[in-house]
């Protein structure tokens, strides 16, 4: 997924972090690098230049949890479900 960005990341210049797991996950591999590249894509655009996303797998008891990080100006309340 972070390959499939490298040239967004690049022309945004936003550094796509990925950070060391030693999890493992047994899952359809196109469909979680399609939710990734999606997750990564929105960061990368809404990140101000010069930022950075980081992407980390997070054991989470028998599942992982995948997280991105980004910093950018985030989704306004009124658009928030609760």
């Amino acid at each position: 997924a972070v390959e499939n960005l490298e040239e967004s990341a690049a022309a945004a210049r936003v550094t796509v972090v990925v950070e060391p797991t030693e999890a493992r996950v047994r899952a359809a591999a196109a469909r979680v690098r399609q939710v990734l590249v999606n997750l990564l894509s929105n960061a990368i655009r809404f990140s101000p230049a010069g930022g950075a996303v980081h992407l980390r797998a997070v054991p989470h008891g028998a599942e992982v949890r995948f997280e991105v990080e980004d910093h950018g100006r985030g989704i306004a309340a009124d658009k928030l479900e609760y």
